[in-house]
Parts: C-alpha cells; sequence; structure tokens
C-alpha cells in the first residue's frame, strides 16, 4: 500500500511540474498544491486561459483596492466561470483588527479550498495580489491540513521558497516588515489551532477561532520564536 501510494505522489508531483511549466508564461507565481488547488498571483488578462485549462472555482483572498476584484469577477463570468463559483474572501494584508476575525477570514478560505479537494472533480485558482504573502500564508496552512506537513517545513517550502516576505529578495523592506508584523502573527495563530487539533482538513469550524485559542501556550510558543524561526532569510 506504501508502494503504490509512493508511486501516486511521484506521478501527481510530474503532473504538478509539467501543469506549472506551460502556466508559467501565462500567470505569475503559478504553483500546483493538488491535481485540483493551485495558488497564484492575480490572473490579471488570463481568465480566458483558466477555463481553458479546466479551472472551474476561483477564491479571490483579497481585500478591494479600487475596482480590480470586481472587474475580475466580471472577466470570469464573462468567460463562463459563473458567480456562484467565484469566491470573495477581502483578507487584507495590513490594517488587520483583531486576530480573531482574520482567523473566520483563513478558516472560511481554508474550508472552500478542502470542498473543492474533496469533490474530486473541480479545479480551483487562489490568490491574492502577488500571489506570496497572503496567498503564502493560506498555502501554508493548506499544505499543514491536507498534506500534513508540520508548521517549519510548511513556512519553508510553501511560503519563504515561493515569495512570503523577504523570500522575494525584491520586496520592499517596508512591505516585508508589514507582512512579520500582521501576517505571519495570523498565519501563526491559525497553525497553532491545527497543532492543537481545534481544526483539522474534516473539522474547519469558524466557531474555533472565537474560543480563546489565542491564549494557549502553543499559539504563545509560537509567537516567541517568531524572530528566530519563522523569519524568511
Amino acid at each position: 500500500m506504501s508502494a503504490i501510494k509512493d508511486a501516486i505522489n511521484v506521478f501527481a508531483m510530474m503532473f504538478a511540474l509539467i501543469f506549472s511549466a506551460n502556466a508559467f508564461s501565462q500567470i505569475k507565481n503559478f504553483h500546483p498544491l493538488s491535481d485540483q488547488i493551485v495558488r497564484s498571483a492575480a490572473p490579471t488578462k488570463n481568465s480566458t486561459y483558466l477555463k481553458q485549462t479546466g479551472f472551474t472555482h476561483v477564491l479571490i483572498f483579497k481585500n478591494e483596492v479600487k475596482d480590480e476584484v470586481s472587474k475580475e469577477i466580471a472577466d470570469l463570468q464573462k468567460v463562463g466561470i459563473p458567480a456562484a463559483n467565484i469566491y470573495h474572501v477581502p483578507f487584507k494584508w495590513k490594517d488587520l483588527g483583531p486576530v480573531e476575525d482574520s482567523c473566520v477570514q483563513i478558516v472560511q478560505a481554508l474550508d472552500y479550498l478542502v470542498k473543492i479537494e474533496k469533490s474530486r472533480s473541480h479545479k480551483i485558482l487562489f490568490h491574492c495580489t502577488a500571489g506570496e504573502d497572503r496567498t503564502g500564508a493560506l498555502a501554508g496552512l493548506y499544505r499543514m491540513l491536507y498534506d500534513r506537513w508540520n508548521i517549519d517545513r510548511a513556512f519553508k517550502e510553501e511560503m519563504c521558497a515561493h515569495g512570503y516576505e523577504a523570500g522575494d529578495k525584491g520586496k520592499p523592506q517596508q512591505v516585508v516588515n508589514e507582512v512579520r508584523e500582521e501576517v505571519t502573527p495570523v498565519f501563526l495563530a491559525v497553525a497553532g489551532l491545527i497543532i492543537d487539533g481545534k481544526i483539522s482538513f474534516n473539522n474547519l469550524n469558524t466557531s474555533a477561532c472565537r474560543a480563546g485559542g489565542f491564549k494557549s501556550a502553543t499559539y504563545s510558543n509560537l509567537l516567541s520564536i517568531q524572530k528566530s524561526r519563522y523569519t524568511c532569510r
């Protein structure tokens, strides 16, 4: 059984690499997490490409700054992705407010991704603007849920490796600092809920965000080692 599972994983990785290479020239920061879940930057002017390559759903994981979200939703509908298959979670990258509120948004987004994964018949692209920070945090948490990666691996291999904060060497230091101060603590908060078993792949209830988990020893410990352990170099 283990050999079969390993063979399936190798095949999935080969498929992901081929798929990613073909898509790279079309959409920035395009990285598959599974056969059905793909992360990227905002697919500006690439709505038609998404439909042509089999994407059935889109998760927009960013707040609207001007009218870019409304325009994207309209463009997606024009190429045949219905409004019911477009989910907008207005997650900010700074001025986030209470961690509980940000946690609710993240858990809602994770729940949506999990439903697509479980469907076995749909494919979803999720993104913020650059596809690095907000998208990276969400992708890291998804790795912890779906692939059961530990937090260190998720942070290093899914977040830093794909441009999270200083993982993008061209990112302005001011933005790096904002992400470290705003987004990373929220990532650690939700990661703590996963570590403590408060949420899981089969149990994504936003009530966990309101149940006092952010006063836990796990979260306090993660925050205490953030600078030394959860900072991209």
